[in-house]
């Protein structure tokens, strides 16, 4: 009897220590080894290396880089911006090479540019011969569209200027006819287009290149610019005044062929393509003959 009692008294300690031991060790902490994190790591390793990442990058397309390009550029592009394009003898030293021609930005339309030069570059008659005439058939028209317009640009700049057609109207204060329109690449002003182009009368005229000043046959006298319009008549056309004003009676067509107090000199115009062009790879860093300038 005694024998069983102490049994069961020492089973019971026996389960008691048992249980202790048992619960004791569920509620221990966890510890991480080195040897556990290294384990993690390359599991997610293997992980990446399995799944593919996704990204969110969006692509931008050719065409929306270059209409953001052609944005900047349009912005950029403003009336009365000076930028150069092409070269033509102005300094008057010819061992130096020719320079950068300057030109302003007269008007803005859809992709296109109405440009005229901020200096006077050369010196010519309208026509060589003093007859009846009109822009269509004057040598001046023949010389911007083949020698200035060869020797000023190259092939590449060529490809940016636009033929244009040239018309205009009759003489607004004698009537006399202007003649046939025209398809020109290079021009210059008429009438209406200095007077719409140009706000004031000071702006109008502008200073000559000492290569146009040197070819003048009377170099103390006054300077003018030659127009495309009829004058009085069809020997006559029209110019811009040493002052700034329209004559619209103008000279002779062969002035500045003889010897006399005028000098009538050119200032060429054109349109050009500015979807093809970057203006901003052509800044203003042309040639300045130190006189008083124009501004637009």
């Amino acid at each position: 009897m005694n024998k069983r009692i102490t049994r069961r008294v020492l089973s019971s300690l026996m389960c008691g220590v048992l249980l202790t031991c048992t619960v004791g060790c569920n509620n221990k902490k966890t510890e991480t080894t080195p040897s556990d994190v290294e384990s993690t790591k390359t599991a997610s390793q293997t992980e990446a290396t399995t799944t593919p990442k996704e990204t969110t990058t969006e692509k931008t397309s050719v065409t929306e880089e270059t209409t953001t390009a052609q944005e900047t550029q349009d912005d950029h592009i403003k009336v009365g911006l000076v930028f150069t394009l092409g070269k033509y003898e102005q300094d008057d030293n010819t061992s130096n090479g020719m320079e950068d021609i300057e030109w302003i930005i007269l008007a803005k339309e859809d992709n296109k540019i109405l440009v005229t030069s901020k200096w006077a570059l050369d010196q010519k008659p309208y026509n060589e011969t003093r007859t009846d005439v009109t822009w269509e058939n004057c040598t001046l028209r023949q010389w911007l569209n083949g020698s200035f317009y060869d020797t000023a640009f190259t092939e590449d700049e060529k490809s940016h200027i636009l033929s244009s057609t040239i018309s205009d109207r009759e003489n607004p204060e004698y009537g006399t006819a202007p003649g046939n329109s025209t398809s020109d690449k290079v021009f210059v002003l008429s009438i209406d287009e200095y007077e719409k182009y140009f706000a004031w009368e000071e702006e109008h005229h502008c200073a000559r290149t000492d290569y146009c000043l040197k070819k003048s046959v009377s170099p103390d006298g006054v300077w003018s610019i030659w127009l495309r319009s009829p004058g009085y008549t069809a020997k006559h056309a029209a110019y811009i005044e040493y002052g700034g004003i329209t004559n619209t009676y103008g000279l002779y067509v062969d002035r500045s062929r003889v010897a006399d107090y005028y000098n009538c000199t050119i200032r060429p115009a054109m349109w050009i393509d500015i979807e093809s062009l970057n203006i901003s790879t052509y800044p203003n860093n042309g040639y300045d003959p130190e006189q008083w300038e124009i501004s637009v």
